[in-house]
């Protein structure tokens, strides 16, 4: 257990934002000046894939044991998109529903 965290922490500093970097790049060729659906006009299975990605980083890997690696990453198309996902109204009545479960804190599942 205590390698394991180690070796997360040691990811979450040096291949985190390198990942959210490829993110971050693909966001801005696919950016209508703003954020919104990857492709084309309306949400698809891309969108929610790349937010779950996201959601992921964000939950576990912004706590203190991270630094808040998350909030000091220079990403602001990846937060940008992950905050327009999230306030989708159908996902809003979700995240606040018994049936969203937290993440578990320990992995990215």
């Amino acid at each position: 257990k205590e390698k394991a965290d180690e070796v997360s922490k040691v990811w979450s500093q040096k291949r985190l934002p390198i990942w959210l970097g490829h993110f971050e790049k693909c966001l801005a060729r696919t950016s209508h000046g703003g954020p919104g659906p990857i492709v084309g006009d309306k949400v698809t299975y891309a969108d929610f894939s790349l937010f779950q990605a996201l959601d992921a980083a964000k939950a576990q890997f912004n706590g203190d044991h991270y630094e808040q690696a998350w909030d000091k990453a220079e990403v602001p198309k990846c937060k940008a998109y992950h905050a327009f996902i999230a306030a989708r109204p159908n996902l809003v009545k979700y995240f606040a529903s018994d049936k969203c479960k937290p993440w578990a804190g320990d992995s990215m599942m």
